[in-house]
């Protein structure tokens, strides 16, 4: 971390003790977008994309963020914040001790309508600093998160570096068939390991791990305005069927629901 993005994360973590919150927003062309690795020893935060999408890296895997949602980062969590191009997204810190917790460290949420317009009073009053009436709205907010389901768009990545290396290469070739044996001889490792390891690791098989990769990519990409059929096709489907059929088996949705990166209601 940059000595001024330390500055500044601690200059937010002791704004956020001394009055309970802190929010603002912020965009990828922003000095304070700049991505590093760091976490909040006693405040939570929220994170909305209002335009474009996001992604928080974690020590343990991706959480993808589309228009719509938000994500909740617990205090002590080391994370990472990276904005897609033209991104701009809102950020709340809250003061662990003074809000019901989570037993997830870090979760992916749907914006309700109450979420959103909670969201959007308390930056209006936090913008006038009328801290008083934050008092009322900040612990909704969380009651209304916490009431929420956590959404799936968490792809984990291991730390054993010779399934790092074959989920690379799988990454690689997202438009092909993968055959493991042969990828396997390239790790080192035998493909009876890379199995054992992918279970241990990943708590998924190597195929969920793929399907769940298409899956968050392809949400990249219709945030990007890609069509559904040109991701598709960039993922290694013959027709846009498939990529259909994987949404609806992971999410219950369409890939369309996902095309639009604009939010404008926070």
């Amino acid at each position: 971390m940059k000595p001024i993005e330390k500055k500044r994360t601690k200059l937010i973590e002791e704004k956020c003790i001394e009055d309970g919150f802190f929010a603002g927003k912020f965009s990828n062309h922003d000095q304070v977008s700049a991505s590093f690795l760091h976490s909040h020893d006693q405040c939570l935060q929220l994170l909305f994309p209002l335009e474009g999408s996001m992604r928080v890296k974690t020590l343990y895997g991706n959480w993808y963020l589309p228009f719509g949602y938000g994500v909740w980062i617990s205090e002590k969590v080391e994370h990472d914040i990276i904005l897609a191009e033209k991104s701009v997204v809102t950020t709340i810190y809250l003061l662990s001790e003074k809000v019901r917790q989570s037993d997830r460290a870090c979760f992916v949420f749907p914006c309700s309508q109450l979420v959103q317009e909670l969201t959007r009073n308390f930056l209006k009053h936090y913008t006038h600093a009328s801290y008083k009436r934050l008092e009322n709205y900040y612990p909704l907010i969380v009651d209304e998160v916490l009431a929420s389901t956590s959404e799936p768009f968490f792809l984990p990545w291991p730390k054993d570096d010779r399934l790092i290396k074959l989920l690379e290469m799988i990454v690689s070739q997202s438009a092909k068939s993968v055959d493991l044996e042969a990828l396997a001889k390239k790790t080192g490792a035998s493909k009876r390991t890379l199995l054992r390891l992918a279970h241990q690791e990943l708590n998924m098989s190597l195929i969920q791990w793929r399907d769940q990769w298409r899956f968050v990519r392809a949400i990249e990409l219709l945030q990007q305005k890609k069509s559904v059929l040109e991701v598709a096709f960039t993922l290694g489907y013959e027709n846009s069927s498939g990529l259909v059929k994987l949404f609806k088996k992971i999410c219950g949705r369409p890939p369309i629901s996902f095309a639009s990166s604009k939010q404008d209601q926070i």
